[in-house]
């Protein structure tokens, strides 16, 4: 009976592991995941398949297809994480658009108030507060022919938005006073919407470099490979006689493990 249980505890696991490989390998060449990620998550389910075909204890088959089913725990936070990024990838469609209606039409108030509560949403908080008060100083200036008024009654709804920015920015650290232009280098106050040497579209180009769908997507992809991979590694290290190198491996496992997730997952800013 317990012949039985085993084989069926190995076949099942190494169907799973091996379509997981496939799709692995099929997002690999489709794009979705890059080569290093696609390379290092097939390589640990080949390891995987080959202690489940030759177990070095009874046991391992059973553990690995408890950590292949256990990877599936990691869905909800997959499914966040690819959200958010998602909204990232909208937010810099969005910022490109408002671009073109920027350049096109330099006095179009509207666009550019858009503008600060995009790059608000991405989390340039300071430079979405710059943004809407330079456009707010420059409307006092600008009379609305009609009423006599300044343009700049118009737009309380945003001026309040810029309050209310105001008493929460103290929960965004302010990294820089200044934002680098990628093109020129050139250090921009964080009011101004294209470089103020070479005219660039410098935050639009900062927004590229945020996370997208397809990064996150590898970064999920190899963190569930390395899990199932130690937590494996150390169920065979605790078959190991010596208690010292057991402890070692043990330890030393899921700290490079720790590392190397904080590495994938650390907070990342624009700025």
């Amino acid at each position: 009976m317990e012949g039985v249980v085993a084989l069926f505890v190995m076949v099942f696991g190494a169907v799973i592991i091996g379509i997981a490989f496939l799709l692995t390998m099929y997002k690999t060449i489709d794009g979705e995941f890059s080569p290093l990620q696609g390379g290092v998550t097939m390589a640990s389910l080949l390891f995987m398949l080959a202690l489940m075909a030759k177990p070095p204890h009874p046991v391992l088959p059973a553990v690995i297809l408890v950590v292949v089913i256990s990877a599936m725990v990691l869905f909800p936070f997959a499914v966040e994480r690819m959200d958010a990024a998602d909204l990232r990838e909208w937010d810099h469609g969005r910022l490109e658009r408002y671009y073109e209606t920027i350049e096109g039409m330099p006095s179009n108030w509207s666009a550019r108030f858009e503008f600060a509560k995009a790059i608000h949403s991405m989390g340039l908080v300071h430079h979405a507060i710059a943004v809407t008060d330079a456009t707010l100083t420059r409307l006092g200036d600008v009379v609305d022919e009609g009423s006599g008024r300044s343009l700049r009654y118009a737009f309380r709804e945003e001026e309040n938005c810029s309050r209310k920015w105001k008493r929460t920015a103290g929960s965004v650290p302010l990294i820089t006073t200044q934002m680098r232009c990628s093109q020129c280098g050139h250090q921009n106050q964080l009011s101004a919407i294209h470089c103020e040497k070479c005219g660039a579209r410098y935050i639009l180009h900062l927004s590229a470099k945020g996370d997208t769908k397809k990064k996150v997507a590898g970064r999920l992809l190899m963190a569930e490979a390395l899990i199932a991979l130690t937590i494996v590694l150390a169920s065979a290290g605790g078959l190991i006689d010596n208690n010292l190198v057991r402890t070692i491996a043990f330890l030393g496992g899921f700290s490079a493990l720790a590392g190397i997730l904080y590495w994938l997952f650390r907070p990342r800013t624009l700025q």
